[in-house]
């Protein structure tokens, strides 16, 4: 059984490392989550979509029968900014 959650972490280095058979790879990130530092393996689509030094939304897999806990997907974080309501509907109070 794979449980999935998601989150958001800023990633500090991408890895990727020659596995000992032909054509294999593992890839891993350097990441940073409230304070805390340290390595997560990945799968490769995580490794090439996640942006270093930015806060990355991501979504964790734990798989139970293999006792991993991996990333399985990452991207930029989108960050939103409020408009303000009075300006947003194209009236602005001060007579402009």
């Amino acid at each position: 059984m794979t449980i999935q959650s998601t989150g958001k972490i800023k990633v500090l280095a991408k890895n990727v490392r020659d596995g000992r058979e032909r054509n294999s790879k593992f890839y891993n990130l350097a990441i940073m989550v409230e304070g805390e530092a340290g390595n997560m393996s990945c799968n490769e689509e995580a490794y090439e979509s996640a942006a270093v030094d930015e806060i990355n939304e991501v979504v964790y897999a734990y798989n139970d029968q293999y006792k991993s806990f991996r990333i399985i997907s990452a991207h930029k974080a989108v960050e939103y900014t409020a408009k303000n309501p009075a300006t947003a509907s194209g009236s602005d109070k001060s007579g402009k």
